[in-house]
């Protein structure tokens, strides 16, 4: 059998509760505009929080402790196809580059925009990802300390990440050959980071679509319709498919190997070409205030007064009420509601 890695990025749900030590929301607290909040001071703050965490906190395989909605979904087609947990590896922004089977703690550290965990918020124009990265590769005894190195004996490397995620590891994935085959959520702002575009797996928008739906459905799948954030992981379980049912994982020659993949790209680019887009959402925004109000109507009118899935939740306001709310701030205001529904407070 070939022998192949994938990689992908972390998720903020996890199985396990946010370890204390770990939670950049109250790690580090400086008044505004002090002109300590620096990067140095948080690396080394971080840095002691690991320490601490490696004596007291609890831990599970990296591959476990993450349950977004398409890492679930990657980690079940990983496991289905007979591939091993050590083959799996994740991107994280508190930990490092991960082993599925290394034992990690829960942490809530990010570098994507827009959360209370978030580093390169706390920071703006002063974070450096490369810096960061750099720390954790030489700090984090969670992390694998050598990207290249521990990649290198791979027969094929498939990544999915988020555009956020790009700067932390552009310089390590830059350093690969054709081996490495990768999907972006954002390809403009992955290459504004300096990503040699050769990696770049030709996925559009189009895997959104109608006719994608349709070809999933077909198959007796779920369709690979989703919010932008996991559009990168979606398209990852697409290739993965698609090289499965040619028998990829079941090759052991490179040569009959290389020209599956060949042959699947191509099919890729052909169905990105024809397949139909996604219907574009013309949807209204609002206040926090009348989201609110917007969840306990659905809630009432849409779900028979059941908490519906927040995907679900998601759906009911793009598709139905055509309600622009971007998915992280509606998760927020969700658990905000369901907080307040659960103390009889007004919202």
């Amino acid at each position: 059998m070939v022998n192949v890695a994938i990689i992908t990025h972390c998720t903020s749900d996890k199985v396990l509760n946010v370890d204390p030590y770990l939670d950049l929301s109250t790690l580090v607290s400086y008044p505004k505009n002090n002109s300590t909040k620096n990067q140095k001071n948080y690396i080394r703050s971080w840095n002691g929080s690991l320490e601490k965490s490696y004596e007291f906190s609890k831990k599970t395989n990296a591959i476990d402790l993450y349950k977004g909605r398409m890492f679930l979904k990657l980690k079940k087609f990983w496991e289905e196809t007979g591939q091993s947990k050590e083959n799996f590896y994740i991107v994280s922004a508190g930990l490092g580059f991960l082993r599925g089977d290394m034992n990690v703690p829960s942490y809530g550290l990010t570098v994507s925009e827009g959360s209370k965990q978030s580093i390169s918020d706390k920071l703006g124009s002063r974070f450096s990802y490369l810096d960061w990265w750099e720390n954790l590769k030489e700090h984090s005894k969670y992390s694998c300390n050598n990207f290249f190195e521990t990649l290198k004996n791979y027969d094929y490397i498939f990544v999915s990440l988020t555009s956020s995620y790009i700067p932390l590891i552009v310089e390590d994935l830059n350093l690969f050959d054709s081996r490495l085959k990768l999907i972006v959520g954002d390809q403009k702002r992955a290459l504004s980071f300096g990503l040699d575009d050769k990696y770049l797996l030709p996925y559009t928008e189009a895997l959104d679509g109608p006719d994608s739906i349709k070809n999933y459905h077909n198959k007796g799948l779920n369709n690979m319709r989703g919010p932008k954030q996991d559009f990168a992981q979606r398209a990852l379980l697409d290739f993965l498919i698609r090289l499965s049912e040619k028998k990829f994982f079941q090759k052991s020659s490179l040569k009959d190997a290389d020209k599956i993949i060949n042959e699947t790209i191509e099919q890729i680019i052909f169905d990105m070409r024809t397949w139909k887009l996604p219907r574009k959402h013309n949807n209204e925004k609002f206040s926090d205030k009348d989201i609110l109000i917007h969840i306990d109507n659905s809630i009432k009118n849409d779900f028979g007064g059941e908490f519906p899935s927040k995907l679900k939740l998601l759906r009911n306001f793009r598709d139905v009420k055509n309600i622009a709310c971007e998915q992280s701030r509606l998760s927020k205001l969700y658990d905000n509601y369901k907080m307040k529904f659960q103390n009889n407070e007004k919202y």
